[in-house]
């Protein structure tokens, strides 16, 4: 078993201008590059070329008296692999998430305004079954069935297991199927995933700064939700450069972005960029998105980093426009 975790904390300045309002914001931040966590993770060998695995693993807040940041539980499963492959059954992170992370080279920022390829991504998909297959020569077939976990045809109080309740609901909270096609090999890695999600959230509006009233959606929830991600990467040696392409339908809305990366070595230090353009629609209304980020890592040990990271998503036909600036401390075990 092995235990491991990161630990990353910082100072974040935030300006959100809306129209003619401004409005400033100067606090500590956790999790600026990559989010706090604490996990566990092993695995057993059951003979015959077959293996069982683990993971737990813990959200945490260093900078709060909560322990928690979030959701707590960030991912936890237990599965088997061999030569058919990778079988794991929990919460686990979504392949369409997997995707668009594979053309991001600034590592999905975590606490850092500016970058659009994830904001329609799940993330993580709770009651799941992910099968992923071995290697063919580069290439690797995954497939993905997160189960919603309601009664059905009876009385069921949503979030309960009790079907004698009076309360009726029999949608399917956030059941999700999914799979991925991903070929990586030598300096090239190319990857598709397609995700369909029922009875979930709009993700695409969870933007910093923007509430739903101020652009063009009917509501934040949806019946069905179709994600088509594409990502690319290559390793120049001197630098590495990523894509990621996203269009994602909820009912009547429409998602789409594309974002170019960019992450440059020099010795201990480490360049960053990325520059993104997206659209949000619906009934013939649109709302453009534009964002950035910028920024720079230090190597104090393998371990050890500090960071400083500049980013701004700017919606141009509403007039909102969200920068923020992180200095921040990264340590991982």
């Amino acid at each position: 078993m092995t235990l491991y975790g990161v630990f990353d904390t910082g100072f974040q300045s935030n300006k959100l201008t809306a129209g003619d309002t401004t409005v400033k914001q100067t606090a500590g931040v956790q999790g600026g590059m990559s989010g706090n966590r604490i996990g566990f993770k092993g695995t057993e060998d059951l003979g015959g070329g077959l293996k069982a695995n683990f993971v737990v693993e813990l959200g945490l807040d260093p900078t709060e008296a909560n322990s928690a940041f979030g959701d707590n539980n960030r991912q936890s499963y237990v599965g088997v692999e061999g030569a058919f492959g990778t079988f794991n059954m929990g919460r686990q992170y979504s392949l369409h998430h997997n995707n668009q992370a594979a053309g991001d080279m600034l590592g999905n920022l975590n606490g850092q305004t500016g970058y659009l390829g994830a904001l329609d991504s799940l993330v993580r998909v709770s009651n799941s079954f992910i099968y992923t297959s071995p290697s063919f020569s580069g290439f690797t077939v995954a497939a993905e069935m997160a189960l919603g976990e309601t009664w059905k045809n009876a009385d069921a109080a949503e979030g309960t297991n009790n079907p004698t309740t009076v309360a009726a609901s029999n949608e399917k909270k956030n059941e999700t199927t999914g799979v991925r096609l991903n070929y990586a090999n030598g300096p090239l890695a190319v990857g598709y995933a397609y995700e369909q999600t029922k009875n979930g959230t709009f993700a695409a509006i969870k933007l910093l700064g923007v509430t739903a009233s101020d652009i063009p959606v009917s509501g934040l929830d949806y019946n069905k939700r179709k994600a088509n991600n594409l990502s690319a990467s290559y390793d120049f040696g001197v630098a590495k450069v990523g894509f990621v392409n996203n269009s994602t339908k909820y009912d009547t809305v429409k998602w789409t972005s594309n974002t170019l990366s960019a992450a440059v070595p020099m010795g201990a230090a480490t360049l960053f960029g990325s520059t993104s353009a997206g659209k949000i629609k619906e009934d013939g209304e649109s709302v453009k998105v534009s964002a950035y980020q910028l920024g720079a890592s230090y190597a104090l040990s393998k371990r050890t980093n500090v960071y400083a990271f500049t980013g701004q998503q700017k919606f141009k036909d509403v007039e909102i426009k969200y920068t923020s600036t992180t200095l921040g401390l990264r340590h991982t075990f």
